[in-house]
């Protein structure tokens, strides 16, 4: 499996995920919880728009973190490359495994 197809595979993970996260707290926040409280119909919208955007940043986080070293390692290219430096890593083998691309002898 290459580089390319990992990457595709976190993401599709990280919206699985995220499409798992919202599809459980909302409803049980809705069902269960906001009329235990006793909470008024507008706070209750303003509480479920609140809720989805933390999911949002939830998710943006983990795919963030998950997909982060990647793309430092693309940037460094591309700096790389800009200084007019097209020697390839020297003595360095690339690895791709679970969170990162990692450069090691």
């Amino acid at each position: 499996m290459n580089i390319q197809q990992r990457i595709l595979l976190h993401l599709l993970i990280a919206i699985a995920v995220y499409v798992l996260v919202l599809t459980s707290t909302i409803p049980f926040t809705i069902d269960v919880l906001l009329p235990k409280l006793g909470i008024s119909k507008s706070k209750q919208e303003l509480l479920i728009v609140l809720l989805f955007c933390f999911d949002i940043i939830l998710t943006m986080a983990w795919v963030a973190w998950y997909l982060g070293s990647p793309i430092l390692v693309i940037l460094k290219w591309i700096e790389q490359l800009a200084t007019e430096n097209f020697m390839p890593f020297p003595n360095y083998e690339m690895s791709y495994y679970r969170k990162c691309i990692c450069l090691y002898r």
